[in-house]
C-alpha cells in the first residue's frame, strides 16, 4: 500500500459555509473591539462618534456594539461547528464506502479461480 497521503479536495460548499463562518466571526470581533474602542477613546463624548453611534444602536435594541459583536460571534461558531461536522461526516461515509470496496475487490480477486490454459497459443484442441 501507498504511505503518500492523497490531498483531498475541499467542495464548493464547503469553502462557502467556512466563509460564511469566518465572516460572522470576523464581524463579531471587530464589533466587539468597536465597543472597546469606543469607550476608551481620549476624547469628549460629543466627537466620539462611535459612543454617539453606539447610543442609537442601544436605543433602538438595547444592546451596544460588544453584544452584538457576541452574538454574531456566536452566530459563526454554531454554523462553524454544523458545516465542520457535516462535511467530516460526509468524508467518513465516502471514505468507509471507498474502504468497503476495496475490501469487496480484494475478495473477489482471491477467491475468482485461476483458469491456466495448458495448451500454447498456435496449439490447436
Amino acid at each position: 500500500m501507498d504511505t503518500q497521503t492523497k490531498k483531498k479536495k475541499i467542495g464548493v460548499a464547503e469553502i462557502i459555509w467556512m466563509s460564511v463562518t469566518g465572516f460572522f466571526v470576523i464581524a463579531g470581533l471587530f464589533l466587539i473591539i468597536l465597543g472597546i474602542v469606543g469607550s476608551h477613546l481620549p476624547i469628549l463624548a460629543k466627537d466620539n462618534w462611535i459612543i454617539l453611534s453606539q447610543d442609537v444602536l442601544k436605543a433602538a435594541t438595547a444592546m451596544d456594539y460588544r453584544w452584538w459583536g457576541v452574538i454574531a460571534m456566536m452566530i459563526g461558531v454554531v454554523i462553524g461547528c454544523f458545516s465542520l461536522n457535516h462535511f467530516a461526516k460526509k468524508g467518513d461515509t465516502d471514505s468507509v464506502r471507498n474502504a468497503r470496496r476495496r475490501e469487496r475487490m480484494q475478495m473477489l480477486g482471491e477467491n475468482t479461480p485461476i483458469e491456466v490454459d495448458s495448451t500454447t497459443p498456435n496449439e490447436s484442441k
